[in-house]
């Protein structure tokens, strides 16, 4: 079974990613955490331009 990118939001706002089967797989893997999951997107955590834009400033820091 192939996994999917989603992007998960807790009800405190803080957001996490990762890949999963389906969003039960999601729950399941988020259940010891307090604060509850207030939406689960099937997306990934960042767009292709902030990926690009990390990966540059890491390969920056990497170099100096």
């Amino acid at each position: 079974m192939k996994l999917k990118q989603y992007t998960i939001t807790m009800e405190s706002g803080t957001r996490f990613g990762g890949k999963y089967r389906d969003e039960a797989h999601v729950r399941d893997s988020y259940k010891h955490i307090r604060s509850k999951i207030a939406k689960i997107e099937q997306r990934p955590l960042w767009t292709p331009e902030e990926e690009a834009e990390m990966d540059a400033d890491k390969a920056w820091h990497r170099a100096y």
